[in-house]
């Protein structure tokens, strides 16, 4: 899901080339009332533009079917403030207890983490987070 068509042509286009049958692309806001779940939810580098990211956290996990997963790339917390005016950045990324705290607070349980130092300075969190089998969403 995301809001911008170009984007998911570019999904579309790397689905079709793996031969992906399992992935259905919408074209939506994220956070927009259409109900729509699945096993797998991946949040790629978005939440830094969320104004509340802890409720859009929330509000995403909700999409996560019992025995899904929630999968969070992101920036680590860091103090490069230009890309607020050059990115669009919300928030100069996150620490990795925050990230925890408010998915458990959404009802999923802390997973594998992996983190990636970049040239230009800025480090990647990839989390995973999953919905235990046979509970149902938080909301």
């Amino acid at each position: 899901m995301d809001n911008d068509a170009s984007m998911l042509e570019l999904a579309r286009a790397l689905c079709e080339s793996q031969q992906l049958t399992n992935v259905k692309l919408h074209l939506a806001d994220a956070l927009g009332s259409e109900a729509m779940n699945a096993d797998c939810v991946v949040l790629n580098m978005v939440l830094h533009h969320f104004s509340d990211p802890a409720i859009a956290l929330g509000r995403l996990a909700d999409r996560v079917n019992p025995g899904g997963c929630l999968l969070i790339t992101d920036l680590c917390r860091h103090n490069q403030d230009w890309a607020r005016e050059a990115c669009g950045d919300l928030w100069l990324g996150f620490e990795q207890e925050d990230l925890a705290q408010w998915a458990t607070a959404a009802g999923l349980v802390p997973g594998e983490g992996l983190y990636v130092g970049l040239r230009n300075g800025f480090q990647i969190q990839a989390r995973l987070f999953g919905r235990p089998a046979g509970t149902n969403h938080h909301r």
